[in-house]
């Protein structure tokens, strides 16, 4: 059984080990996630800054709503392809670490691709509940700057509905940092206990859930999550720097100022730093939610006894007694 900083330095430890193995077989899905990050910052969120509609409520939410619509439709497949084969592969390398198995990295490979849309499906349903009191609150203020057309100028009414929104809003972030924190688990469960939707995240919420004498497990959740927002910032500080210093993404645009979609090249250098830290941040996550998975199996279902009784059976013909 493990604390908060056992479950860290155990990852940390999984990822010394078997770190390359990760980088190297995660190379693709992160450029994935990237895509659908840089779709996201570059296109969508730039187009909520401005309107062709002025003088419209309607007009200017319905581009609001076609943005969030491209975000969902676009960068949304893209990034939880990446997330969910990265999580898939990483699960099933650690825990094969874990458990003593020895480490094939090709079969993890066509076990991740077999269960990633599986994977898809899950993650995405996880971040509609979980986004959902922010979309409920956007809507809700929505509503309000509808209404605004139609009221007296001094009616209350209208600025009620987006102050009761605006508070949503907040509502809905706490209520959205709660749900990925106690269905943080799902990703392992739906890998390695083959669950999908409502009952991946009831087993989640088991196995994280208080009880009278055995704390929770999301405070190691948080500890990791706090390392990996803390790691995350430093080295994306590192690289930007790095590469402004050396004057590296200037070399690199300079050989692709005459090819087609130079403008797109060009701003996808200029991510590198931020896939750099994509790319090595997210196999950390992944390792430490399986460990967290076992340590939580390990405290209220015995799970190291079972792995014994396994391991025993595996070796009963080196053993000198049956189980």
């Amino acid at each position: 059984m493990m604390n908060s900083n056992d479950v860290l330095d155990t990852g940390l430890r999984v990822y010394r080990n078997l770190g390359w193995s990760f980088l190297r077989l995660t190379t693709a899905p992160s450029v994935f996630c990237l895509s659908g990050i840089a779709f996201v910052l570059l296109y969508v969120l730039p187009s909520l800054g401005w309107t062709h509609h002025a003088g419209s409520i309607n007009g200017q939410l319905g581009e609001s709503a076609t943005a969030v619509a491209l975000a969902l439709v676009i960068g949304g497949p893209l990034f939880l392809f990446g997330t969910s084969y990265t999580c898939a592969l990483v699960v099933n390398l650690t825990s094969d670490y874990m458990l003593g198995h020895e480490i094939d990295a090709t079969a993890a490979q066509r076990s991740a691709m077999a269960i990633t849309p599986t994977l898809i499906a899950v993650a995405f349903r996880e971040l509609l509940l979980a986004s959902s009191g922010m979309l409920i609150a956007i809507a809700t203020m929505g509503v309000g700057g509808y209404l605004s057309q139609f009221v007296a100028p001094d009616s209350p009414l209208a600025g009620g509905v987006v102050l009761i929104g605006g508070l949503g809003l907040f509502a809905g972030i706490i209520y959205f940092l709660h749900i990925v924190t106690v269905h943080s688990l799902v990703p392992a469960i739906a890998v390695l206990e083959k669950l999908k939707g409502k009952m991946a995240g009831r087993r989640s919420l088991y196995l994280l859930k208080n009880l009278p004498n055995l704390t929770g497990g999301t405070g190691a959740l948080w500890n990791v999550g706090a390392f990996m927002l803390v790691a995350g910032i430093i080295e994306w500080v590192g690289f930007t720097a790095l590469f402004q210093m050396l004057n590296i993404p200037d070399h690199l645009k300079g050989f692709f100022l005459s090819v087609p979609f130079a403008g797109v090249i060009a701003q996808a250098i200029d991510l590198i730093p931020t896939f750099l830290v994509v790319w090595t941040l997210m196999p950390v996550w992944a390792s430490c939610v399986t460990i967290v998975y076992y340590e939580r199996r390990i405290r209220l279902e015995g799970f190291d006894i079972e792995a014994l009784a396994d391991e025993i059976v595996r070796n009963r013909q080196t053993s000198r007694f049956d189980v």
